[in-house]
């Protein structure tokens, strides 16, 4: 996996950064990056929104990773929320900071913050959803977390939906060293 080929500039010193990835065949590109940069600069929050895939080769949600990577590696942000380009802000009022510590995120021994799907919660295919979730930046056990989240889905790459089955077979057993959990629905 690429991990070095450029390293975004933030305008904005947040503890936050907003990642996603939005290439064109997205139907919804234009109105989630127009109401991601209304959010980010409500709450003075970093944004990058990536607009081609780095791993051309690979499904598009290696890309999610590689940018995960890259954020985590550049320790600038407290924490990284990835938000898919279909995900909405239903309420723009509320600031990052706060939805992570409703969540229990203010604990430091807690890396990731995510929440159920409830359709892939019934048949246990795929009940994390990784299409917004928060992870602990600048940290070293997130980086490991990561790193084994993308090394451990590679064997689910046949499955429509496999970087999240990869992340939940990864944590249902707790193989994570460090001190992790599960999801915290949020």
């Amino acid at each position: 996996i690429r991990t070095s080929v450029a390293r975004p500039a933030f305008a904005v010193a947040s503890t936050t950064v907003i990642a996603s990835l939005c290439t064109r065949g997205f139907s919804c590109t234009d109105v989630f990056t127009a109401s991601a940069r209304a959010y980010a600069s409500r709450h003075a929050t970093d944004l990058l929104i990536q607009t081609v895939l780095l791993e051309p080769g690979l499904p598009g949600a290696y890309t999610k990773l590689v940018i995960i990577w890259r954020l985590l590696r550049m320790r600038v942000h407290t924490w990284i929320w990835w938000l898919d380009c279909d995900a909405l802000f239903l309420a723009p009022n509320v600031a990052p900071q706060t939805l992570v510590a409703e969540a229990g995120g203010d604990v430091q021994s807690v890396l990731l913050l995510g929440s159920y799907e409830i359709w892939g919660w019934f048949n246990k295919s795929h009940p994390i959803n990784t299409g917004s979730f928060f992870l602990r930046g600048a940290s070293a056990a997130s980086e490991r977390l990561l790193g084994q989240w993308g090394a451990h889905a590679l064997q689910y790459r046949t499955h429509a939906l496999w970087e999240q089955i990869g992340l939940y077979r990864l944590l249902l057993p707790e193989d994570v060293p460090g001190h992790t959990r599960g999801p915290v629905l949020m």
